[in-house]
């Protein structure tokens, strides 16, 4: 277990920085839960997208990854694709 969470951590933080594309779970308390196309629900780590503003579940959006911890990651949404 140690070496998966170093590798997930270091997986993670490689991704700081970088813009990618997500998938809406659920928008509640000032936050969205959304997870990248490589992501199984309820298995894998998620995305946290901070100031949801007009986003739903079910949408597609680009976030920006800047902030990683050991199996999630934070960041702000850019745009929603066309």
């Amino acid at each position: 277990m140690q070496t998966q969470l170093r590798i997930s951590r270091e997986r993670l933080r490689a991704r700081i920085g970088q813009r990618m594309e997500v998938l809406v779970d659920e928008v509640a308390n000032g936050q969205a839960t959304s997870r990248s196309f490589a992501d199984a629900p309820d298995i894998d780590g998620k995305v946290y997208i901070r100031d949801p503003t007009g986003l739903r579940a079910g949408d597609r959006c680009r976030v920006l990854v800047e902030e990683a911890g050991d199996y999630d990651a934070w960041g702000r949404l850019l745009d929603m694709p066309a």
